[in-house]
């Protein structure tokens, strides 16, 4: 069976043409941060296409930067503790950090009360 692409060769005639087309038909579909993740992988395949970055991208600066610029911002802090400070660090979270206001007040429904 032969199989051809979804649109002709000249459709696309560059990338920036592609981003657009993808980024005007997708926009009522997906959320802004998925078209946020597609804008930066078009942006580090670009810069991975211009020879003049290559040789920089190759040593571990560039290669840091890569992966920075690839991080996702969130509003989460994820502590990692050694073992022998996960009680100290329990602690201390219990005493300086206002976890209250994480728990749920609701009462849980699958506890029953006699």
């Amino acid at each position: 069976e032969n199989v051809s692409p979804p649109y002709e060769d000249d459709r696309f005639p560059t990338l920036a043409s592609f981003e657009n087309h993808v980024n005007k038909c997708m926009v009522r579909h997906v959320s802004q941060s998925k078209l946020d993740l597609f804008r930066r992988s078009v942006l580090s395949f670009k810069a991975g296409l211009d020879k003049r970055n290559r040789r920089f991208f190759a040593n571990e600066k560039g290669k840091r930067m890569v992966f920075e610029r690839n991080l996702l911002p969130c509003s989460t802090t994820l502590v990692v503790v050694p073992d022998a400070l996960l009680e100290h660090w329990a602690e201390q979270m219990r005493r300086h950090v206002n976890l209250g206001v994480f728990a749920d007040g609701t009462k849980d429904s699958s506890s029953s009360e006699s």
